[in-house]
């Protein structure tokens, strides 16, 4: 049987029992309890967020959360600051909690400071940006991207090891920096229009094509990323690409039929001056560059 986490036993006891007491049964647990115990109650005023946080705290996250403390009476889990000059504090971890204690009217907050270097905190927002699971491709390629901008990662492979994923996933997030501007834009829209995948299989085409492509995906013409990238697969079919046949008429008869492929073309016809036509084709091919 496996054991069930304090998370969920806390869920099942809020159920049935008062919320005050399974406060103190979590503050009574080892990790929790000893974080509590850590915490400070700083004034919100006092606090600032983080200039390396990048990710949106959605107003439905915010929300949830409000809901939580109001139903268990207080905040539990404490803000990550450090100390920054003129007495105030930077958030590292907990932008959403702070948010809806902010909104909640709270005029304080349990936080633990840590001593962190600007490089220190970036990297640990990061990583705990990166630990959600809702957090969408494009979203770690702007996590990433500030890391790298800042000087705080140097490489694929140590922005790897950062967010504990693979020198090639890192490679691929990175495809996002290749995409249009235009496409970017969708993209702060709606942050689930692209994956990594679907970046790096796209970023190599004509940025007019990939724009008109990912616009078609963003208006629902294409249902799946997959079908943008088919599209973009496929190659355009043009009126000078195609086979074509013409029929061709002299005073209301049928004298013969202009073939004409990718590469070639093929006259059949009866009553034609080819010597002059052969002429006229001659000094077209000249201005065109082509010597005979």
């Amino acid at each position: 049987m496996s054991k069930i986490s304090e998370k969920d036993l806390a869920a099942g006891l809020r159920n049935r029992r008062n919320p005050r007491v399974i406060e103190e049964e979590v503050r009574s647990s080892t990790v929790m309890g000893q974080m509590i115990n850590d915490a400070l109650r700083i004034p919100i005023a006092a606090i600032r967020p983080s200039p390396f946080q990048v990710r949106e705290v959605t107003e439905q996250a915010i929300e949830d959360l409000m809901s939580s403390i109001v139903d268990t009476d207080g905040l539990i889990s404490p803000v990550i600051v450090r100390p920054v000059p003129e007495g105030c504090y930077e958030l590292i971890a907990g932008h959403t909690r702070y948010e809806a204690c902010k909104r909640l009217g709270h005029t304080d907050i349990p936080a633990i400071v840590r001593q962190f270097s600007d490089q220190d905190a970036a990297r640990a927002l990061a990583a705990d940006n990166l630990a959600r699971e809702d957090l969408s491709d494009y979203e770690i390629f702007k996590q990433l991207k500030s890391l790298f901008e800042l000087g705080f990662v140097k490489s694929n492979s140590e922005a790897s090891s950062l967010i504990g994923r693979t020198r090639q996933d890192v490679i691929r997030y990175n495809c996002f920096g290749k995409l249009p501007s235009r496409v970017l834009e969708m993209l702060e829209a709606n942050k689930q229009l692209l994956g990594a995948s679907a970046a790096q299989a796209i970023c190599v085409y004509p940025a007019e094509k990939v724009v008109e492509g990912c616009e078609r995906l963003a208006s629902g013409k294409f249902r799946t990323q997959q079908e943008l990238m088919a599209w973009l697969i496929r190659p355009a079919v043009s009126p000078h690409t195609r086979q074509e046949t013409r029929v061709l008429d002299k005073a209301g008869k049928t004298i013969g039929k202009l073939n004409r492929g990718i590469d070639n073309i093929k006259i059949t016809a009866k009553g034609i001056d080819f010597v002059a036509l052969e002429k006229a084709l001659q000094a077209e091919l000249e201005k065109q560059g082509f010597r005979f």
